[in-house]
């Protein structure tokens, strides 16, 4: 997928701005995926402005070196008339607002010991995840079938804490089983995942693994479908996403570290 995505993205902004923006969305996604929401909104930033970069390219035929101004930036991109409506409206808009403020802007207060830090990684990485597939969107050069999957591969759920090799997904911060139960599920959608191959990623007990299963069920925080898979469910991830919240996407507390 790697190479149909830097091929499309070459066809639009050439090698270099196209290398640029690649390398700062897995910087970013990589860092969400860690579990370092303070590094994910730090290369949010930089996929901001490759993405700015980026439109310039297809606005002038050149890209800038940097992007001094990106409230600047949006608006002259906004007045160009002759860019398809995604790029001088959609995608600036969203890499200013979901992603660029989200990362500058965010000075309350943190109340009752929730880190906001955790929601605006997942909003970055999502937001910049959409714009990356807009952009192959506009300028494939495969085949619309291979196109369309690999859309659907960016804007599939970014899960943090956990980490792909080869096949197999794996939870990278030490959490209980029941925690990192339901996020190996919630990282297996839209498919779903077995029992055996729960047992095989989770970094716990057979015993462990069985009995977060029979506690998430009874939850009604996972659902087993007639063909054996475990799949999340909308109270589930609910329950996922005040638990992250409450870890922060770095590290567990002590005192907080159950499913409610």
């Amino acid at each position: 997928m790697r190479a149909l995505v830097l091929a499309s993205l070459r066809s639009g902004f050439g090698a270099s701005v196209a290398a640029d923006l690649v390398a700062a969305h897995d910087k970013l996604i990589g860092e969400f995926r860690k579990g370092d929401a303070e590094s994910a909104l730090n290369a949010a930033g930089k996929f901001v402005e490759h993405a700015l970069r980026a439109i310039e390219y297809a606005r002038t035929g050149t890209a800038p070196s940097e992007i001094k101004s990106v409230s600047a930036t949006v608006k002259t991109i906004e007045n160009d008339g002759k860019l398809p409506e995604s790029l001088r409206l959609l995608a600036p808009r969203i890499a200013a607002a979901m992603v660029f403020d989200i990362r500058s802007k965010r000075g309350a207060a943190h109340v009752k010991e929730i880190n906001p830090r955790y929601i605006d990684a997942a909003l970055a990485a999502q937001a910049a995840s959409w714009i990356l597939a807009e952009f192959i969107r506009l300028y494939h050069v495969a085949d619309e079938s291979e196109v369309a999957e690999a859309m659907a591969a960016l804007i599939t759920r970014n899960v943090p804490l956990i980490e792909s090799f080869d096949d197999q997904k794996v939870v990278t911060t030490p959490l209980l089983p029941e925690t990192e139960v339901l996020l190996l599920i919630a990282a297996s959608e839209p498919d779903g995942v077995d029992r055996k191959r729960l047992g095989q990623s989770a970094k716990h007990s057979a015993v462990a693994v069985t009995r977060a299963v029979q506690k998430l069920e009874t939850a009604r925080h996972i659902h087993k479908t007639m063909s054996g898979a475990f799949r999340i469910t909308g109270p589930g991830e609910q329950a996922l996403a005040i638990q992250l919240t409450k870890i922060g996407g770095v590290s567990l507390s002590p005192s907080r570290r159950s499913l409610r």
